[in-house]
């Protein structure tokens, strides 16, 4: 059907402004729908007119242009929207569009019928489409390829489709029969996630399964989209579904490089690959292939690779397998031939290998053993022009040496490999300290290229001295400070000649002469030789006293050492909370937290080990725990704080916590006695409304806001109530609210009554309601 907007346009604008030769209608409308409405089939829209009314009756009829259309293709012959309206009263008409009536560029008309003052007279509407119900323009469709494992979006338009649902399956194309077979995508997708409901637009991400019973050769496709109710709407060409595989892509013939020359490997991939194999295998009957990598995310779509030297002067073919097997059990492999042949490079071409570098004022050539070391070459490329590849020898590893004057080598790095600056040079630098095991003497750096024996690939240094540090000074701690068993302490240090040799650090007993190792192995990394680190000292099996160093000694080197005296004392332990006495003593209470403390000194780190004892045992050192708080408590820096609640196993009474540094003392250090008492029962809230036979909500609330179990009775007047006064035996109340459901016993005798909540931990904790009316069964 065609589109005819402007000729609606003019005959709308004509109806409006063009009175009805009929008497009795000095103008009328359509007024909906409007140009460019877009209705949908199997809908229910509203048409509105505007009109002075008259005797007699209209009708509406649709029209493509200057003819009647059809308005229910389900019956024979040519239908009317509707007919019989009495002109008099109607002004809209409710019209449930059929499903399969669709066209564009429709437009409706008003009519009048019979004798009356409606009679030969009509208005038209502006030009609207109907759009047919269902699913359209469903995508993937035609030349395309959907690989299995890939993710692929299917589109389509919802065209006001009603339901709340959509199912998607795949349909066999068999030439002229498509859907011989199927394959559910998705069933009852809700269409609110997956549908915009402005533009009826719809999507949904498809990921073919690996299992899915599928033709990847000869076979073809469809999808099709089945709205809950609507027609049905499929991809309207077929496509295919191919099957996972990748193939390379960078060159198409043989490739020759140089080694350290970068050889990209990239690849087309189809599917889910899972990570890739890459090997490279010389040529020849007995070659071993040489795994360049293991496991390459198969995604990324590249791996560059660098030949070494010791691959030069043979050709390898490149072979890729995904970790991911095809239905046969079979790795996928790349089955096409690409060979690179590596040549080997002309020159080593370094430019300089520099040895120690010396700060200003320091003499050329001499360094500190265990003062860090920077080694820098480079190749000497020119930068390569924007957007050439990077520069031959670009990645060429290398081997370095440290040699002393009698030639004996020491290895300081294998297959080293660096980057490339910003002007695009490929750079090396590489730092290392040199041993404290070795000998003052004098040296020379070698590199090589890694692989080869070739001297056109080494270079040597000029030749530098290694003098042993001479002086280690400890800063950290003071002379005389005061350590405490358990307790941390930082100890600062500084080597001579910037010197980042590692160093032990010893606690010394000055009367056994015995040393403790508080630390092995450390490194300075304060920079100019000074070094940092916090110890703690033991507490287990030491004794306080004033002889005690510690000492600072050079791991390789003994002799050289620094001692500072200091004091070690047993830190005081102390209960910080609960304490106080009489009146003034704190007060726990059942089912809320509190929190203990507790100090140790005032930089222990010792653990402690707290439960509770009764008050009346304080003087028994082997009295029994009503509670365990920790086992094993940490403190911090001298502080420690751990949360207890008080259980309704523990009685309301007074207590006594108990703590112990084991570490320390096996003496205990005892708080001052506290209370642990219930909450106060607050409040109890007095039924209303009840009836015999009832389920009812009792609620009461505790203060402080605790968690507690309680007794619920019910009392008429003082007295409980003979056979049904005890509720509840035990009903708890969680951070000071409780509600316990309770069925009014058929039984009960209306009447007066109260309810009592009492606490099961402290008997004398309880309240009573206000009195309420439990009246007898409607």
């Amino acid at each position: 059907m065609a589109r005819k907007r402007p000729t609606a346009k003019v005959l709308a604008l004509a109806a409006i402004t063009v009175p009805f030769l009929s008497s009795g209608l000095a103008g009328a409308a359509v007024t909906s729908p409007v140009e460019d409405d877009s209705w949908y089939s199997g809908t229910t829209h509203t048409i509105t007119w505007e009109a002075e009314t008259g005797a007699g009756t209209a009708s509406l009829a649709l029209y493509d242009g200057a003819t009647k259309v059809d308005a229910d293709p389900v019956t024979a012959g040519t239908q009317d929207i509707t007919t019989g309206l009495v002109a008099a009263t109607a002004t809209s008409y409710s019209w449930a569009i059929p499903i399969g009536l669709s066209g564009t560029g429709l437009t409706i008309k008003l009519e009048g019928s019979g004798t009356t003052a409606w009679a030969g007279t009509a208005v038209v509407s502006d030009a609207f489409d109907i759009k047919a119900t269902g699913a359209s323009d469903v995508t993937p469709t035609g030349d395309v390829d959907v690989a299995v494992t890939s993710k692929t979006e299917i589109t389509w338009k919802d065209n006001g489709a009603t339901g709340d649902t959509v199912n998607i399956e795949l349909l066999r194309n068999d030439g002229a029969t498509t859907g011989a077979t199927t394959t559910s995508i998705a069933k009852k997708l809700a269409k609110s996630t997956v549908c915009d409901s402005g533009t009826h637009l719809c999507s949904y991400d498809w990921t073919v399964a690996a299992k899915t019973a599928l033709d990847t050769t000869t076979g073809s496709y469809k999808v099709r989209v089945t709205p809950a109710i609507g027609a049905a709407g499929k991809s309207a060409a077929a496509f295919s579904v191919v099957d996972r595989s990748f193939s390379l892509t960078e060159w198409s013939a043989n490739k020759s490089v140089k080694a350290g020359e970068p050889v990209v490997i990239a690849w087309a991939a189809s599917g889910d690959l899972g990570s890739l194999a890459i090997s490279a295998i010389p040529a020849g009957d007995a070659a071993v292939p040489v795994v360049l990598e293991k496991k390459v995310d198969a995604s990324l779509g590249e791996y560059t690779w660098y030949p070494t030297v010791g691959q030069a002067g043979k050709t390898y073919t490149i072979k890729l397998t995904s970790t991911i097997k095809d239905a046969s059990k079979a790795a996928f492999t790349d089955t096409s031939v690409r060979t690179v042949a590596v040549a080997a490079p002309t020159a080593f071409n370094v430019d300089t290998l520099v040895g120690p570098v010396v700060a200003e004022g320091e003499t050329v050539g001499t360094s500190t053993l265990g003062r860090p070391i920077t080694v820098s070459w480079d190749f000497g490329e020119v930068a390569p022009a924007e957007g050439d590849p990077a520069p031959a020898l670009a990645a060429l590893p290398v081997d370095i040496v440290l040699l002393d004057s009698a030639g004996k080598a020491t290895k300081i790095a294998t297959a080293e490999k660096g980057g490339f600056d910003e002007d695009g040079l490929a750079t090396r630098t590489f730092t290392f300290r040199p041993s404290g095991k070795l000998k003052a003497g004098t040296y020379t750096l070698k590199a090589t290229v890694s692989g080869t024996t070739d001297a056109a690939f080494t270079k040597t240094s000029a030749a530098f001295t290694l003098a042993a540090p001479t002086t280690l000074d400890v800063a950290k701690p003071l002379a005389d400070a005061t350590l405490e068993r358990g307790g941390s302490v930082e100890v600062d240090w500084t080597l001579g000649g910037n010197s980042e040799l590692p160093v032990t650090i010893n606690l010394l007993n000055t009367t056994t002469n015995k040393a403790i190792a508080l630390a092995k192995g450390v490194v300075g990394s304060e920079g100019e030789g000074a070094g940092k680190a916090t110890v703690v000292i033991p507490a287990k099996g030491l004794t306080a006293g004033t002889n005690y160093k510690i000492q600072v000694i050079s791991t390789d080197l003994p002799t050289l050492k620094d001692e500072v005296a200091v004091e070690v004392t047993t830190p005081v332990l102390a209960v910080g909370f609960p304490k106080g006495t009489g009146v003034g003593k704190d007060t726990l209470t059942t089912g809320l937290a509190s929190n203990i403390t507790w100090t140790l000194g005032e930089s222990s780190t010792l653990p402690v080990k707290i439960d509770i004892i009764k008050a009346a045992d304080a003087a028994d050192p082997k009295a029994k725990a009503v509670a365990v708080v920790s086992a094993k408590a940490e403190t911090v820096a001298g502080d420690g704080t751990v949360a207890f609640t008080p259980t309704a196993k523990i009685p309301s009474g007074d207590y006594i916590v108990r703590m112990v540094a084991a570490d320390l003392s096996a003496t205990a250090v005892l708080s001052d006695p506290f209370a642990i008492s219930s909450a106060d029962v607050a409040t109890v809230a007095a039924l209303t409304g009840a009836k015999v036979g009832d389920t009812v909500s009792i609620g009461w609330t505790l203060e402080p806001a605790a968690t507690d179990t309680a007794k619920i009775e019910l009392f008429s007047g003082s007295t409980l109530v003979a056979k049904y006064g005890l509720i509840a035996k035990s009903a708890t109340a969680t951070a000071g609210t409780g509600s316990y459901s309770w069925k009014i016993p058929a039984a009960l005798a209306p009447g007066t009554y109260s309810i009592k909540v009492t606490s099961l931990t402290d008997a004398t904790a309880s309240t009573s309601s206000a009195t309420f009316a439990i009246a007898a069964a409607a």
